[in-house]
């Protein structure tokens, strides 16, 4: 090893300097650099095995006490929601189990699986200590099933129906878990109506999208007075109902509260007065058209019923 020293020099009287570069070579220079440098090297190594010692140390502690500890294993699944999901549900898509420990949970990757299913529209999932998980899920509440002939789209089929939501979404029916969807009013389109329907997606047929309205307000405003089965898109400008009496409808494309609130009247007094409507026409304002049968099914009248 080698040590460079530059030293000035002057010359005679002060003529000038003069740099004077002298290189000196030993073997003690060189054995002390090299101690030097081995021991700084020894130093660091050191603090390294203590450093990746103690985290290891940590990373083993903080899987005993926490992510393999039973005492923060999934016990309860607090589900809220407002529809048909259910807990086993949700343990099936997730994997959730009784061995799930709490804190080497990702919520969500929970959230991400809830929210791919076309029924769910948001989910949020928090853990609460020690051992219960709240889920909390909006679903689609459908409104009605699709049926759509001309898109192999038929209404209450076991393993291929189509349930529609107040939005126009379509998903397909789980018929595992969702039973209160079976006794839901028809939506009938036909080819013209249905073109370009794609299921996990929504309508965009504008007529279609009414008639899904009116069923919507149907259950708001006549309730019960009458039963709705299905609707169908007729045309631009007509919607045929059909009920469980067997009676049948025609509403127009607008103004279906004050139709709606006609049809809860006159089904109302038809019930007081002992008779059962057959059909109607709710589309004009006033001497409201339509005919009405007697009880007991012997004759049938045609009658004009007026506001």
């Amino acid at each position: 090893m080698a040590r460079r020293k530059t030293t000035s020099m002057y010359g005679r009287a002060g003529r000038g300097r003069h740099k004077l570069h002298l290189t000196v070579r030993s073997p003690r220079i060189f054995a002390n650099q090299f101690s030097r440098t081995l021991r700084n090297l020894c130093v660091l190594g050191l603090w390294c095995a203590l450093g990746y010692f103690a985290v290891n140390r940590v990373i083993e502690a903080k899987k005993c006490l926490i992510d393999e500890n039973e005492e923060f294993a999934l016990r309860k699944i607090d589900l809220r929601t407002n529809g048909s999901i259910t807990t086993e549900k949700i343990q099936q898509i997730t994997g959730l189990s009784d061995k799930t420990i709490l804190f080497s949970l990702n919520s969500e990757d929970v959230e991400n699986q809830l929210s791919a299913l076309p029924e769910v529209i948001a989910v949020t999932v928090t853990r609460v200590l020690p051992n219960t998980l709240v889920v909390n899920v909006e679903e689609r509440i459908p409104t009605a099933w699709l049926h759509a002939p001309s898109e192999g789209i038929i209404a209450k089929d076991p393993e291929n129906g189509v349930l529609i939501g107040l939005d126009g979404f379509t998903y397909k029916w789980v018929k595992d878990w969702d039973l209160k969807s079976t006794d839901l009013p028809i939506l009938t389109l036909d080819a013209k109506h249905s073109e370009g329907l794609v299921v996990n997606e929504k309508i965009n047929n504008q007529d279609a999208l009414v008639a899904l309205s009116l069923i919507h307000s149907h259950l708001e405003i006549v309730n019960d007075e009458a039963v709705l089965k299905t609707v169908k898109v007729e045309n631009f400008y007509t919607l045929k109902a059909t009920y469980e009496n067997e009676m049948d409808i025609t509403f127009g494309m607008h103004d279906h509260t004050r139709q709606l609130m006609d049809l809860r009247d006159i089904c109302a007094h038809a019930k007081f007065i002992k008779k059962r409507i057959d059909c109607l026409d709710l589309r004009p304002v006033k001497n409201i058209p339509g005919k009405y049968k007697l009880t007991n099914h012997t004759s049938n009248e045609v009658n004009t019923l007026a506001q």
